[in-house]
């Protein structure tokens, strides 16, 4: 195997030793624009819920409840998820509830809007009569309060 001489003189050297040391910094500084960047909160979250979507939307259990539950988008209902304040029950309604939205607005766009408010109140009065039944059952000092 024949050697190649890459330089011809010292002067050489140093000419491609100082190419290298700029590449160096521009390199260098790249990194700390990142490390900068990891370090704010803002930015590590944005990178989370990111990796978290990818991960979500490439199972497959995940993909098969997303076609049946409606249109909304995997990202926007994990994000509406993880922004909810509250426990895991509060966040999968959440998560729900945004997957199942656009579908449904579809399908009630034949609905009134005086029908449609009806139905919200009455499914409203139905749900917080059903939380205030079983703070009753839980406390009998709840019950007391809401007679």
């Amino acid at each position: 195997m024949k050697r190649t001489e890459r330089f011809t003189n010292l002067a050489e050297v140093q000419q491609e030793k100082l190419r290298l040391n700029e590449v160096r910094k521009q390199h260098q500084a790249r990194l700390e624009r990142h490390w900068h960047a990891l370090q704010d909160h803002d930015v590590r979250g944005h990178l989370l819920r990111d990796a978290a979507n990818d991960a979500l939307r490439s199972w497959k259990p995940l993909r098969m409840v997303s076609s049946l539950l409606g249109d909304g988008s995997v990202k926007s209902a994990f994000s509406a998820a993880l922004h909810t304040r509250g426990g895991l029950g509060k966040r999968a309604i959440w998560f729900a509830a945004t997957m199942a939205l656009p579908g449904l607005i579809r399908k009630v766009s034949g609905i009134s809007l005086d029908k449609l408010g009806d139905e919200l109140r009455v499914s409203y009065d139905r749900i917080r009569d059903r939380l205030l039944n079983r703070q009753a059952e839980r406390s009998p000092e709840a019950s007391d309060r809401h007679v």
